[in-house]
């Protein structure tokens, strides 16, 4: 029996994904995949765990790994993502993710593993990123480079 006082949570919904993705926007978002990482983890080069989605604004997905954002869902996967955070609701939708280093850059991968080069090191086809790397602060004051 439920007690009223009680908060009943919901189970998370693994997605159900055709193929799987490399989350955009990974360059400007480096501060928040690092924050993942220890630094055993990023002498073994990368991390397997767990992302949950979540709707964001503009009709965006975003995904998030230990509740940071680290990236957002490439748009051919928006739509059937979307329509399963409408029936995952008030369950959390999640899929399998691996952040990997690639050509510099630390990325999330979601979904089912690639069959990409050696050791996975097969980076996004083509440019996913839009976003610009943020400014180097310290304490919130921008460094200015010459």
């Amino acid at each position: 029996m439920l007690r009223f006082w009680r908060r009943h949570r919901a189970e998370p919904v693994m997605a159900e994904l055709a193929s799987g993705f490399w989350a955009s926007e990974a360059v400007a978002l480096q501060r928040s995949i690092l924050m993942c990482l220890t630094a055993t983890e990023k002498r073994a080069g990368g991390l397997d765990g767990r992302v949950q989605f979540s709707a964001g604004a503009e009709g965006r997905v975003v995904v998030l790994w230990q509740n940071r954002i680290v990236g957002f869902v490439p748009p051919d996967h928006v739509e059937s993502l979307h329509a399963q955070l409408g029936e995952a609701s008030p369950g959390a939708l999640v899929a399998s993710g691996r952040i990997r280093e690639y050509d510099g850059a630390w990325r999330i991968w979601v979904g089912p593993e690639w069959g990409g080069g050696p050791g996975g090191q097969a980076g996004p086809a083509e440019p996913i990123d839009e976003l610009d790397a943020p400014q180097p602060t310290i304490l919130g004051v921008p460094i200015k480079r010459r």
